[in-house]
């Protein structure tokens, strides 16, 4: 999290949790060729909420995600792009991580969220795909951003 003049005031690293709607798009797209289907515009997209998440969220029922003050979900290309970073870990598990995206709170704050979320459209017509709950409220403040990566590991 940065401040208005640019400055680090906190980094974080948490697990993050597949839900069912996007264990289905892995399928959907991967081993049935229905990309369409599930992803409008062949996009990913990085999201905040607050409030409780579980395997059986969906895109239409996640909690607490913010509006106004410049807060929209924030692009993650389907390309190497979007996932410039692909390793193998010390485990021997694939782990590709999304570019940084940035969330700047302009005319007001942006929250209170606990947590971000992968998605595959900017509003309701696509699907949750996974999401990652901090055990902290966090505001984004008036004139200050936060910066969001999201890694996913395949074991």
């Amino acid at each position: 999290m940065r401040d208005q003049n640019g400055e680090i005031l906190d980094r974080w690293s948490l697990k993050n949790a597949l839900v069912d709607e996007g264990a289905e798009v892995a399928i959907e797209t991967f081993l049935r060729n229905n990309i369409a289907l599930y992803m409008p515009d062949g996009n990913f997209y990085i999201g905040l909420y607050l409030g409780a998440m579980a395997r059986t969220t969906t895109i239409l029922t996640i909690p607490g995600e913010p509006s106004g003050n410049n807060y929209s979900r924030q692009v993650v290309q389907r390309t190497s792009t979007g996932w410039p970073t692909k390793e193998v870990d010390a485990n021997g598990y694939w782990n590709v991580i999304s570019k940084v995206v940035q969330f700047d709170a302009l005319g007001g704050d942006i929250g209170p969220f606990s947590g971000a979320f992968l998605a595959t459209s900017s509003d309701s017509s696509g699907r949750l795909i996974s999401y990652v709950t901090d055990q902290f409220r966090r505001t984004i403040l008036d004139g200050s951003s936060i910066t969001v990566a999201l890694s996913v590991r395949c074991r």
